[in-house]
């Protein structure tokens, strides 16, 4: 018991940091050892440089849809697929508040994010997107918030909450896109438009699907004077529902 707790301590002040898959201990300065890190599915080129939905051609630049209706949003960057194992770690970041997977893909996604833009073009403003008080009420925190916290420290951008959910709506999961853009009609509205005019604004979400969420908050703020709507996710769902 003895050696075991020596051995324990020493290996803690040799490798402090654990992993949050394989729960091993991780030789760098981040919650995840490099081999679960290789295992992350990550966003591969070519990919719609508008919703991030895979192209089949390394030749094209945007998906079909987005070229016949584009979205109110500019861009949207995502640092994984969602499938395994990143949806086990979003999953329970998100409904089990295991708070570690958060600090560690938010890290992950905000050096994704870096080499995504020119330092000069990153948006201004930082928009969680927000829970309804009863969601909130129901789970105690909203994993966006706790996202933009994140990468406000990492990349130095404002977090901007003027943007606020009014309806109590329906989960997104397990409806298909059109009846997800329904339930969200006059979801959300600004509380101050003053704050966000002018300002290139980026949204923070976990995982982005049909872009229904994305689309409506978009519209809102560009009704609210924003010049520009990027999106950040943690995953990307392979294919619009």
């Amino acid at each position: 018991m003895v050696n075991k707790l020596i051995a324990n301590k020493l290996l803690a002040y040799i490798a402090p940091y654990r992993c949050i898959l394989c729960d091993q201990a991780s030789p760098s300065q981040l919650d995840l050892c490099p081999a679960c890190l290789a295992e992350l599915p990550i966003l591969k080129p070519p990919q719609c440089q508008i919703c991030a939905l895979p192209l089949a051609s390394e030749h094209s630049h945007s998906c079909a849809k987005c070229l016949k209706k584009p979205p109110s949003f500019n861009t949207l960057v995502a640092g994984w697929r969602y499938q395994a194992p990143i949806d086990e770690l979003i999953n329970g970041f998100k409904y089990q508040a295991k708070l570690s997977h958060g600090k560690v893909l938010a890290q992950l996604l905000s050096e994704r994010i870096k080499r995504h833009y020119d330092p000069s073009q990153l948006p201004t403003l930082l928009i969680p997107t927000p829970l309804h008080w009863r969601r909130w009420w129901q789970r105690g925190y909203n994993q966006s918030e706790l996202l933009a916290q994140q990468l406000s420290r990492h990349l130095d951008i404002t977090i901007n909450r003027n943007l606020i959910r009014q309806l109590h709506t329906p989960k997104q999961q397990g409806l298909n896109a059109r009846q997800r853009r329904r339930n969200l009609q006059k979801a959300f509205k600004i509380k101050t438009s003053r704050a966000i005019a002018g300002q290139c604004v980026a949204i923070i979400d976990d995982v982005v699907t049909t872009t229904a969420t994305a689309e409506a908050m978009s519209q809102c703020l560009l009704a609210a004077g924003a010049a520009e709507v990027h999106v950040w996710c943690l995953a990307r769902t392979p294919i619009n529902l």
